[in-house]
């Protein structure tokens, strides 16, 4: 990255990050579709206590019965 400052001094930072591959909103079982299964698999991980980075469907940072009603939500309509 290269910064560039209004005084125009410059300076190129080098950092690695780490990129998780993009996701389909509700795909909690990644195989590229929302569906009923989905569902199941959320639930599951709800009753477990276990998370993945697809699991938070409604985005509050938490996995929780709150992601299953936003599941469902998107599935009906």
């Amino acid at each position: 990255v290269k910064a560039v400052y209004a005084s125009g001094w410059s300076q190129v930072v080098t950092h690695e990050f780490d990129v998780e591959p993009w996701a389909l909103v509700g795909d909690v079982n990644g195989d590229g579709e929302v569906s009923i299964a989905d569902v199941t698999a959320l639930v599951d991980l709800v009753m477990r206590d276990a998370a993945n980075p697809r699991s938070d469907v409604n985005g509050d940072g938490e996995t929780s019965v709150a992601d299953v009603t936003t599941l469902v939500s998107l599935l009906m309509q």
